[in-house]
């Protein structure tokens, strides 16, 4: 599926820009699926790395470790929240009948 082909699809209504923040630059969503995705990533390898530091015997403490766990799994609960959401969507879209 080509994202970039419906990038375009709000420019018609003239009253989207009345709607958009002022400070907003045009932040398409297919950004910020891949800023999403990008920002679990992270806190998904820097929790692995405060674990393997933790586990190697360097000085970390253990809420530390625990902190940056609980916060990689909030952060992928979210990230599998919005996919099933999209997924949802997708699946109503189909659906319906033109």
């Amino acid at each position: 599926m080509n994202l970039m082909a419906i990038e375009g699809v709000g420019q018609s209504l003239p009253a989207m820009d009345s709607l958009r923040p002022s400070g907003t630059l045009g932040v398409n969503f297919a950004t910020l699926l891949i800023d999403g995705a990008q920002t679990t990533d992270r806190a998904i390898l820097a929790a692995q790395d405060t674990a393997r530091s933790f586990a190697a015997g360097e000085n970390i403490a253990p809420h530390q470790v625990m902190l940056a766990l609980e916060e990689s799994r909030q952060a992928f609960q979210l990230a599998l929240q919005v996919r099933n959401k999209l997924v949802e969507a997708y699946q109503e879209l189909t659906r319906m009948q033109l």
